[in-house]
Parts: C-alpha cells; sequence; structure tokens
C-alpha cells in the first residue's frame, strides 16, 4: 500500500465513522459499488513507457497513441513542414501522425498523491476521479469542486465526509443523497423512513421487518 492507498484508506474509515458510528471494511473492497453511478476514468497502456495513463473521457479511438502528461517533452523541436506536407488537410495528417499522441493523466497546478486521476487541479489524495479541483481525500468521483472525504460521488461541490451522493453543494455529512444544498446530517429515505415506524403501531413494525426495510 503506497501512501496515497494509506492515506485514502484513513479517510475512507473517518468518513464511515461519521455517517454509520463504525468503521467499515477496506475501501477496495467497496469499489464496484461506489463506482455504479460514476464516469470513473479511463486507463490505458502508455505508448512510449507502458505505464498507466487515465482519460476523463473513453471518446478516443482505441488504436490511438496514449501518453501521460508527464511524458510530453515540451521541449521537443520537428522540422518543418515541406510544401507538399502542407498542400491540404490529408498531407498534413500524414506528415504529423507519428508525432500526435492523446494525453492523458491530466494532474495540475498544486496537486500531489494524485492517483489513476485526470482532469485534476490543485488536489490532494486522490484516486479514480475525473473533472475536479481544490479537492482532497477523494475517491471514486467526478465533477468535484472544493470538497473533501467524499467517496463515490458526482457533481458536487463544498462538500465533506459524503458517501455515493449526487448533485450538491455544501452539503456535510450524508449518504446516498441526491440533489441538495445547504444541508446538514442528511442520509438516504430509508433513514426517515425508519423514524416513522417508531412512530407507528406494533403491527407496522413488524410488517416493516418482514419486508426487510426497518431493523
Amino acid at each position: 500500500m503506497d501512501e496515497t492507498d494509506a492515506a485514502l484508506e484513513k479517510a475512507w474509515q473517518s468518513t464511515c465513522r461519521v455517517l454509520f458510528g463504525e468503521e467499515l471494511g477496506a475501501l477496495p473492497l467497496y469499489s464496484a459499488w461506489l463506482s455504479e453511478l460514476v464516469d470513473l476514468p479511463v486507463v490505458r497502456k502508455s505508448t512510449l513507457s507502458g505505464k498507466d495513463v487515465a482519460y476523463s473521457t473513453k471518446d478516443y479511438s482505441p488504436k490511438s497513441k496514449s501518453m501521460g502528461l508527464d511524458e510530453v517533452d515540451f521541449n521537443k523541436k520537428f522540422p518543418p513542414l515541406s510544401i507538399n506536407q502542407i498542400k491540404d488537410v490529408e498531407s498534413i495528417i500524414a506528415a504529423i501522425q507519428d508525432r500526435v499522441y492523446y494525453t492523458g493523466s491530466m494532474v495540475l497546478g498544486n496537486s500531489k498523491f494524485v492517483k489513476n486521476c485526470s482532469n485534476i487541479n490543485d488536489s490532494f489524495y486522490m484516486q479514480s476521479a475525473t473533472l475536479s479541483g481544490n479537492d482532497k481525500y477523494m475517491a471514486y468521483c467526478t465533477l468535484a469542486r472544493l470538497d473533501s472525504y467524499g467517496f463515490g460521488g458526482n457533481a458536487f461541490s463544498q462538500c465533506e465526509f459524503c458517501l455515493k451522493c449526487h448533485e450538491l453543494t455544501r452539503v456535510k455529512r450524508s449518504f446516498e443523497l441526491w440533489m441538495s444544498q445547504d444541508s446538514l446530517l442528511l442520509a438516504r429515505a430509508e433513514k426517515l423512513l425508519k423514524l416513522h415506524v417508531l412512530l407507528q403501531s406494533p403491527e407496522q413494525k413488524i410488517l416493516y421487518r418482514e419486508r426487510g426495510t426497518f431493523s
């Protein structure tokens, strides 16, 4: 386990304690579940080095060449194209195709401990995330901004301790929540249903137990 994995495991267990009052299993055990509703990065092998390169979209042709941002030689120079090589678009493509790569693992700004991510800026301790910035301790997320301790989420901003949540703004300590803002201590509808059942008759409690809704 490297430093990124260790930090995210600690953040995952902290999030579980905040939401459920106890720790759950290791983060990798829940990776498939956390990834169900998220557009995860597409990982391909670098044509240059063979190492993993993450992309935030799957639209690139599988036959195209790949490279990571850290493999780009920004100082490399190429000879100018001849008149015949620039006579039309097809000629230009043919002349430069050997130097064209789709570049992934785009990690920009002040970022560190970022793993299998792309289109990330100014973030720390990130794994399997895309299109996010100014975040920390996030895994299996996309479209996040100014968040921390988020797992399995999509499209949220300024949130903390959110697990499998979607389209949130300024929300804290939430589980399986969809479309909310400026909220605290929210969870999925089943928790509210359990509270409702507590106020009902014993017969209704038995019925909900049989359905597996209330325990």
